[in-house]
């Protein structure tokens, strides 16, 4: 039996087990569960059946492998625009903070309203 079908199997076990889940009890169990998964190929198994446990006929997800992730590669300001094809589009600055605490990195974001003559904050 592989990883992925082992941490499967404990999910599905975890959340038979009890009839009534809460957003700590489902995060407990996803948690100590995929714990386990630390082979790339495995947790590409797990995502695909994560956003697919039916088996329909969809593509698997997309997964990517980041050889090198730091703060440096996380721009600190980024513009979006909201329906461009509407007349009342708007564009949206948003302000990126990062903070990284051992292996998990943080990022708060702030948007700020961007109008096509002057920025205002929100």
């Amino acid at each position: 039996m592989s990883t992925f079908e082992r941490v499967k199997r404990n999910i599905l076990r975890d959340m038979a087990g009890s009839k009534v889940h809460t957003a700590a009890s489902w995060a407990n169990i996803m948690l100590n569960n995929t714990a386990a998964l630390t082979d790339v190929t495995e947790q590409r198994k797990f995502w695909g059946w994560m956003q697919n446990p039916t088996d329909d006929e969809r593509p698997d997800p997309l997964c990517e492998l980041f050889e090198k992730h730091t703060m440096e590669d996380i721009p600190k300001y980024v513009k979006v625009t909201t329906d461009a094809d509407d007349e009342k589009s708007t564009t949206v600055e948003l302000e990126q903070e990062c903070h990284r605490n051992g292996a998990a990195m943080f990022i708060k974001v702030k948007p700020r309203v961007v109008n096509y003559e002057e920025k205002v904050d929100v």
